[in-house]
């Protein structure tokens, strides 16, 4: 038993072991908080995309250009 514990061999499949399980663990991590990250950007872009049913009321008229003041396009005069 001590001449396996002394040997080069054995430390060195050890070190390479538990380097191999730090680097499977960050991979994991850095995995599972895309994963996270991407769930909650779909969810907000969905929460964002949802209109309240009141919230286009009196606005059934507004030109493309209305916003900034203009006319409507679709009734523009001739001069």
């Amino acid at each position: 038993m001590t001449g396996l514990l002394i040997s080069k061999t054995f430390w060195l499949l050890a070190t390479n072991v538990l380097l191999g399980l730090a680097v499977v663990a960050c991979c994991v991590t850095i995995i599972w908080y895309l994963m996270r990250d991407m769930k909650r950007h779909r969810k907000e872009k969905k929460e964002e995309s949802l209109v309240p049913p009141d919230y286009l009321n009196g606005l059934e008229d507004l030109g493309v250009t209305m916003p900034d003041g203009g006319e409507k396009i679709d009734e523009m005069k001739d001069d």
